[in-house]
């Protein structure tokens, strides 16, 4: 399947691929002893050399082929005990057993009964593991006559080692043995039937899971592609996406965006535009927080030209906020610099400006991180200007507030008094206690740093009363400073008597 190869793909790093050496002779005659064991014997030497030497000669030692061999050998009756041990029956089993694993597999599929088989068949596209209440539901809502039948069949399918029962819980949980099952016997369906059960599948773990409905988009989404629904496989895929990024699942999360993508590519519906843009921004967010960042460069790159093609000068201001500020990770501050100017530009014909504006305090704050002051001051400088041209006060006093804050990091004391006003001004319209209170914290140090104590005093007591009033809303840490504010001011009271 197109999906599980570009998945594999991705992932190719993180899985841990066993390798197993053919067993030698000796080893396969303790790997049948130990099969046979279940039928009657543990003793090596009840099993004859015939059995042996044709059961090594067919599998070439592979472990799993032995298994598959003495299964079918037993249930077609070509293996039989006697008296004196295991034996083969007169019967040429040449004219009998596939050549492959594949088409052992095939014959011990047939073999089971009809209702078996059929629900075997359902199991296999419902998915590698699933839960029994997915497969009532599945089995109830196509109309089939195995209801009755249903847990009989689950549980014989656990007998014959196709399935495994691997939970316990308010619902059973089973798992294909091997995917080598599950390929085989979905091949058997006939597509419309794999329509049918796919687009059942999907309805009924979207009413099931509900609750928890990202945990299990991924699956839901894979089950709407097959089924031909393409606009509902990518509903929930791009849902699927959001669950993967918040859990850091980062690989998964890129492989599914590629996944999509490529289903759009395929199949474009109509607003594949739309789609494909959403699909870029989670990409290029997941390789920020790799560092991955060539991998970025790329895909912004390609949504740079997705956005010019449409034309929307909001996206284009955005995109190129986003260039700018991978060039200042990269340190390619030239190329930053441009990059700004454009997302400026294009944001102001756009009338986004109050969104351009906190994306550049938010490069701000992570030039602060790096140690960049000066930039950190320039970003958020500019992110005030372009809040206070569009009169967002919501998002302009905490960036005043920063502002402030790093000015006087940077000895520029009388410069950061004035921002500090202005925030709390913007505080006085707009509620903010946690950065009201970090404000006048500020405010009260330069205060105190000069000696104006009842004006430090006052700030501090406006701090209080806001904590006093908004305690919950506001961090301990940020109480903290009040209080080590509040003993540098009682100290210095102290001296100065």
């Amino acid at each position: 399947m197109q999906w599980m190869d570009l998945l594999l793909e991705r992932l190719s790093e993180k899985i841990r691929v066993i390798d197993v050496p053919p067993f030698d002779k000796n080893s396969t005659l303790q790997l049948i002893s130990t099969i046979l064991n279940a039928a009657g014997t543990t003793d090596p030497r009840e099993i004859s050399d015939l059995l042996l030497d044709r059961t090594f000669s067919r599998s070439s030692g592979n472990p799993f082929i032995t298994v598959e061999l003495i299964k079918l050998l037993i249930e077609s009756g070509i293996l039989k005990r006697h008296n004196s041990g295991w034996d083969l029956s007169t019967q040429t089993w040449d004219e009998i057993l596939p050549d492959s694993v594949r088409g052992l597999i095939r014959c011990r599929i047939d073999s089971l009964a009809l209702p078996d088989r059929r629900i075997l068949q359902i199991a296999a596209l419902v998915g590698r593991r699933f839960d029994s209440s997915v497969i009532t539901q599945v089995v109830n809502q196509l109309g089939t006559d195995l209801e009755e039948s249903l847990d009989q069949s689950l549980s014989t399918l656990v007998r014959e080692g196709i399935l495994v029962e691997v939970s316990l819980g308010m619902h059973k949980v089973f798992e294909f043995s091997s995917t080598t099952y599950q390929e085989i016997a979905s091949a058997t369906v006939l597509r419309q039937n794999r329509i049918s059960i796919h687009r059942v599948t999907a309805e009924q773990m979207t009413v099931l899971y509900r609750k928890e409905l990202g945990r299990y988009a991924y699956d839901i989404s894979l089950h709407w592609r097959e089924a031909d629904r393409l606009d509902k496989a990518i509903e929930t895929g791009i849902l699927a996406l959001d669950y993967l990024a918040e859990t850091y699942q980062n690989e998964e999360c890129l492989a599914l965006a590629d996944l999509i993508e490529s289903w759009v590519v395929s199949d474009p519906p109509a607003e594949s535009g739309d789609v494909i843009m959403t699909i870029l921004i989670k990409r290029q967010k997941i390789q920020y927080r790799l560092a991955r960042f060539q991998e970025m460069d790329r895909t912004l790159q390609k949504q740079l030209k997705l956005v010019e093609s449409r034309g929307f000068d909001a996206e284009l201001g955005k995109t190129y906020c986003s260039l700018s500020e991978l060039r200042r990770v990269q340190r390619d501050y030239p190329q930053a610099r441009e990059y700004l100017a454009k997302a400026i530009e294009y944001s102001r014909r756009s009338g986004y400006l109050n969104t351009l504006g906190m994306s550049l305090s938010h490069l701000g704050t992570v030039a602060e991180r790096v140690g960049r002051l000066e930039e950190a001051v320039e970003m958020l400088q500019k992110a005030a200007d372009l809040l206070e041209e569009t009169g967002y006060r919501h998002g302009l006093g905490p960036v005043l507030s920063n502002l402030g804050r790093l000015q006087m990091q940077l000895a520029s004391e009388e410069e950061a008094e004035t921002t500090l006003l202005s925030a709390l001004e913007q505080f006085s319209v707009v509620s903010d206690p946690e950065n009201e209170v970090l404000t006048l914290v500020s405010l009260g140090t330069i205060a105190l740093r000069n000696c104006r104590l009842e004006e430090s005093s006052k700030y501090c007591r406006k701090a209080m009363k806001l904590i006093s009033e908004n305690g919950q809303s506001i961090k301990p840490e940020t109480i903290h400073l009040v209080e080590d504010i509040q003993s540098e001011l009682l100290n210095s009271k102290q001296n100065s008597q």
